[in-house]
């Protein structure tokens, strides 16, 4: 198995990139734990001349977008064959529309992140061989960033010190994230606060949400003790929270049920850790 830099799961295959700039192709059965090479199809084939660094699938078009020490290349899932140099040398960033829905030819949108602080948009059509073509070079950001994600009318940007901002695609005006209230937009940051490594923000939206099962499963993904120990405070400061509303409002029904609900969440997770504990 190579020396992994990046991967990406889909549809039964997990696509892994080295440090050589090798993408290899292996047939993937997450419930056995099993992976195998595919048939007599190529395990591997260089894609890029450095160490792979991110791949993303386009479900639409069935490739891969591969990113290499500056290098942004399109690749065939079929052959591994590389079907287009995107960027030559200064990629910082990329990504892919999550929400785009293909439409007439248009398959799909790419923005690329690059040095002298400027947004790329690609796109992606089922003419001109399946080749993304730039569509717009004059989005200027105002400083570098370190991370960045999209889903249809919004871009969400991660800065230095884990600041985070949200574009709008339309009009490519920047607010901060601090200003926004619409949870339908914090649930769609999850991915890049996981990406940012900002775990604590993920959490706390899952808390938002009221979804303790995803927020539990999120810490088993990232398979961090000190995460979930952090998880079981939020849910104590919640607990807080909901008993000095009650205080003053005793018949809120509405905050007890909530109340309630997380108490036997936080009932459930000391009883398993009493088992795993005495095992």
């Amino acid at each position: 198995f190579p020396t992994r830099r990046s991967s990406d799961l889909f549809a039964g295959r997990l696509f892994v990139g080295d440090e050589s700039g090798y993408l290899y192709r292996y047939s993937a059965k997450p419930d056995q734990s099993l992976l195998t090479a595919e048939g007599n199809d190529p395990l591997c084939t260089k894609v890029t001349t450095g160490k792979i660094q991110a791949i993303r699938f386009i479900p639409p078009a069935k490739q891969l977008i591969v990113q290499a020490q500056g290098q942004l290349v399109l690749v065939d899932i079929e052959s591994l064959n590389k079907i287009q140099e995107i960027i030559s040398n200064d990629c910082e960033l990329f990504a892919i529309d999550e929400d785009f829905k293909p439409m007439q030819t248009l398959v799909a949108r790419l923005l690329v992140c690059k040095p002298d602080n400027k947004i790329y948009f690609y796109e992606q059509t089922s003419a001109d061989k399946g080749q993304f073509k730039l569509v717009s070079d004059n989005t200027k950001i105002p400083r570098k960033v370190m991370n960045v994600s999209w889903f249809g009318k919004n871009i969400f940007l991660a800065w230095e010190k884990k600041s985070y901002s949200v574009m709008d695609y339309d009009t490519k005006r920047i607010r901060e994230i601090e200003d926004m209230k619409d949870i339908n937009l914090q649930r769609l940051m999850i991915g890049l606060y996981n990406k940012n490594g900002d775990h604590e923000e993920a959490l706390k939206v899952f808390l938002t949400l009221g979804d303790y099962v995803r927020a539990e499963k999120y810490c088993a993904a990232e398979r961090s003790g000190k995460l979930l120990t952090r998880l079981f405070k939020l849910y104590i400061e919640k607990m807080n929270r909901f008993s000095d509303i009650l205080k003053g409002d005793p018949n809120n029904s509405k905050i007890a049920q909530e109340r309630s609900q997380l108490m036997q969440v936080i009932n459930v997770d000391r009883k398993s850790t009493r088992l795993n504990s005495s095992h």
